[in-house]
């Protein structure tokens, strides 16, 4: 078996090499263009989706254990009874496990399930709002926690001002999501297809599906740590399919490519120190972004400077 894996994967990558070779010559252009900033089309569209809540009853199944590993790293990182905003916060669930520790404030699009209002205490509040425009004073929170949901945003940039805003000096922002230019999501769904088990949705539904995308996140991948150690950004966004959103999740409805080096630079450049973070390659190819970043006094930053 091990023998077989490692053949089948000598076959990937030598196909791999030829094709970027292949790529480099004439092709590269036209491929990257899939990544391309798309002013979308249907943005009016994308917005209704959310504030309909067409996927809050997909999102209302996640329990306490999916949340167990990102409320672990809050407890490690914030203080008890810390005041936080939980942005994109979905149906809540998250929000309610955290106010045992926290005072929170969960804001999202969509309306929230009915059964959110029994959850409201003095320790927590939901708030329907965007987070293009967050309606709160700035210096409000102490720590701000993104969890799953800056795949979901049309404006990263404008968002990450805005938390940088309302978050106090000193306060911890908190970021994790997938990282969606992994060409380790379809080289999974590819080994899936070839043992006759079905593949992963919107990314490598097909064996057609799986090898452009291996081949295209590749691409995508490398063209982002360049940047990354060359210290710049490039926002790149996708068009959703709110079908397939509708019908299964699985961040069919994303919108903006998520990776953990983008953010990391943008948050740099706006006087934030990166704590802990997933920037390796190897990470890179394995997926995931976790970014825990503390804003800085601009102020003592430009004095010591001086």
């Amino acid at each position: 078996m091990n023998t077989s894996i490692l053949f089948l994967s000598f076959i990937i990558l030598s196909l791999l090499l030829s094709l970027l070779i292949f790529l480099s010559s004439y092709k590269i252009k036209t491929w990257m263009n899939y990544y391309k900033c798309y002013e979308f089309k249907n943005k009016k569209e994308v917005i209704n989706f959310y504030a309909k809540g067409e996927c809050v009853d997909l999102v209302d199944q996640h329990d306490e254990s999916y949340f167990k590993d990102i409320l672990k790293l809050i407890s490690q990182t914030l203080q008890p009874n810390s005041k936080l905003l939980d942005l994109g916060c979905g149906s809540g669930n998250l929000s309610y496990l955290l106010s045992y520790s926290y005072n929170v404030i969960g804001l999202d699009l969509n309306p929230f399930p009915k059964d959110s209002k029994l959850k409201l205490s003095e320790r927590l509040q939901y708030i329907r709002g965007d987070a293009l425009n967050l309606p709160f004073k700035e210096n409000s929170f102490d720590g701000i926690i993104m969890h799953s949901v800056i795949e979901h945003i049309q404006d990263v940039e404008r968002v990450l001002l805005n938390v940088s805003k309302v978050l106090k000096v000193n306060g911890i922002v908190v970021i994790v999501s997938p990282c969606l230019i992994t060409p380790a999501i379809p080289l999974t769904a590819l080994f899936r297809l070839l043992r006759g088990r079905k593949g992963i949705p919107v990314w490598g539904e097909s064996l057609k599906m799986c090898i452009i995308n291996i081949f295209r996140f590749t691409l995508f991948l490398c063209h982002k740590i360049v940047l990354y150690c060359m210290g710049k950004t490039d926002f790149r966004y996708r068009l959703p399919d709110l079908r397939k959103a509708r019908e299964i999740g699985g961040d069919a409805d994303a919108v903006y490519w998520a990776n953990p080096f983008d953010i990391i630079i943008f948050l740099c450049n706006q006087n934030f120190d990166v704590i802990d973070k997933k920037t390796s390659i190897l990470q890179g190819l394995k997926g995931g972004t976790k970014i825990i970043a503390k804003k800085g006094d601009l102020y003592t930053k430009v004095r010591n400077k001086k």
